[in-house]
C-alpha cells in the first residue's frame, strides 16, 4: 500500500464527518427553560452556583416546589423559596437560629 492509498484508507475510516447530528450546547437559561420543570427532584452538590442562581432568577414568584437533594442544609440557605421537600444528610446551624428549617418543616 502506497502512501496515496495509505491516505485515501484513514480519510475513508476515519475522518470525522461535518455534522454529526444537533448541537446539544445552549446557554444555561436556555437549558434550565426546557429541561426542568415545576415538582422535579434537584440535586444539588456543594452550593449549586450558576446552576442555583439561575434556577432563582426562573422560578422567582413562581411556586416550583422542587424536591432538593444537597448534603447539607443551613439557616442561610438561597434555595428555600424553591422547595417544597429536602433530602439532606445533615443541617448546620447558624444565626438565626434555624430559622430556614422551622419556616420549611411548618409549610
Amino acid at each position: 500500500m502506497d502512501a496515496k492509498e495509505l491516505r485515501a484508507f484513514i480519510d475513508a475510516k476515519f475522518q470525522i464527518p461535518v455534522v454529526e447530528g444537533e448541537d446539544k450546547l445552549c446557554p444555561l437559561d436556555e437549558a434550565i427553560r426546557k429541561h426542568v420543570k415545576k415538582g422535579m427532584t434537584i440535586n444539588f452538590a456543594g452550593r449549586g452556583g450558576a446552576l442555583l442562581y439561575q434556577l432563582i432568577r426562573e422560578f422567582w414568584g413562581k411556586k416550583p416546589d422542587f424536591t432538593m437533594v444537597t448534603h447539607y442544609l443551613n439557616s442561610s440557605h438561597p434555595r428555600a423559596f424553591l422547595t417544597k421537600n429536602w433530602l439532606t444528610n445533615r443541617c448546620l446551624r447558624k444565626i438565626p437560629p434555624m430559622g430556614l428549617i422551622q419556616t420549611i418543616h411548618h409549610n
